[in-house]
């Protein structure tokens, strides 16, 4: 079955997903359209493991070679089997996946700041991140200066939002942004309409630059809503909106 996974042991285990995993559908379609090989290496073992995946998703080729600890996917010439879409993605609409993979890698930055990203397009290095230790270096390497950013942070124990962090910087001055600034729940990139409105108010009809990063019990958060997992759904979201509210008028917009 090329779209099923195997993270899940039991029913319960829904209510406690902390990771993307390897999307089933996504490995199976890359397949289809590229050639793909998957480099492995266990704690265990001495040396790393690689596999070579054909399109219908069987190891055609298997081999020994040198690699970290982890699993690493090499995906190569891209749209292979399609012509027609290869053509369409080499004019305007590739420079557009270019900024939208871009600016995904910004959010998985921010919400991993430890680990180090680099996207290539056509040989060259379009953006990098090295590994840091917190949000604000994840931030610098996506906005450089941030001296017109103001940092935030809120834990808080009430009833309603037990077990809430809430911590982030976000502009107060110079260019703002026709999009909302990054959100991450619980280290995942989202899209948080309600919290994008409520920014917006707060900033005036537009968006301040920086990020967002929310923090609650897993038990409490649905990240199945949909298939790429970039929305959520949490118990209490109108509280917790009007807790980042009054976060942010109290730490960063008293600062204007």
């Amino acid at each position: 079955m090329p779209h099923y996974t195997s993270k899940l042991e039991c029913f319960s285990d829904l209510s406690s997903i902390s990771t993307y995993g390897y999307r089933g559908e996504a490995l199976s379609a890359v397949c289809s359209v590229s050639d793909v090989q998957m480099i492995t290496r266990h704690k265990t073992d001495s040396t790393a493991s690689s596999y070579a995946i054909d399109k219908e998703g069987r190891i055609s080729e298997t081999g020994s070679c040198h690699n970290n600890m982890g699993c690493t996917f090499i995906i190569t010439n891209l749209f292979r089997t399609l012509p027609v879409r290869k053509t369409y993605y080499q004019g305007r609409k590739g420079k557009e996946q270019v900024d939208l993979m871009e600016s995904f890698l910004h959010g998985m930055a921010i919400a991993n700041p430890s680990v180090r990203f680099m996207l290539r397009h056509n040989k060259k290095i379009v953006w990098q991140h090295s590994s840091g230790k917190d949000i604000k270096d994840s931030l610098v390497s996506i906005y450089g200066n941030l001296t017109e950013m103001v940092s935030f942070s809120h834990s808080s124990n009430d009833n309603s939002l037990s077990e809430t962090k809430i911590n982030g910087m976000l502009t107060t001055t110079g260019k703002s942004s026709r999009k909302p600034p990054y959100f991450i729940f619980n280290k995942r990139l989202v899209k948080f309409k309600s919290l994008a409105k409520t920014v917006k108010r707060l900033f005036e009809g537009t968006f301040p630059n920086g990020a967002i990063c929310i923090t609650l019990n897993p038990s409490s958060v649905d990240v199945n809503v949909e298939v790429d997992k970039s929305a959520v759904i949490c118990k209490g979201e109108a509280d917790l909106v009007a807790l980042i509210e009054k976060v942010i008028t109290e730490q960063v917009l008293v600062s204007k």
